[in-house]
């Protein structure tokens, strides 16, 4: 299981992630920790995001937690910020 992982730190809602992907098509998804490690272990996770075909992916933060961006697809180059608002 090939995948880049960015962590976003502390994030309040309001604030806009914004992933730039350059390569093939991938699945975004914003987490958090709890389920950055049920990622890992292949339990079901629930995210924010999806399959991209294009860039950039805007996703907007939920609430406030630890964030994680998971970007799937190992032949995949990316790069995230964040936009506040």
């Amino acid at each position: 299981m090939k995948y880049l992982l960015f962590d976003l730190k502390h994030l309040s809602q309001g604030n806009i992630v914004e992933v730039r992907l350059i390569g093939t098509e991938c699945d975004v998804m914003l987490v958090n920790y709890t389920n950055l490690s049920n990622y890992k272990n292949r339990r079901s996770v629930k995210y924010y995001g999806g399959h991209y075909k294009q860039s950039p992916v805007k996703i907007p933060i939920p609430h406030h937690d630890h964030w994680y961006v998971i970007v799937t697809n190992g032949n995949v180059k990316a790069s995230v910020s964040i936009i506040k608002l």
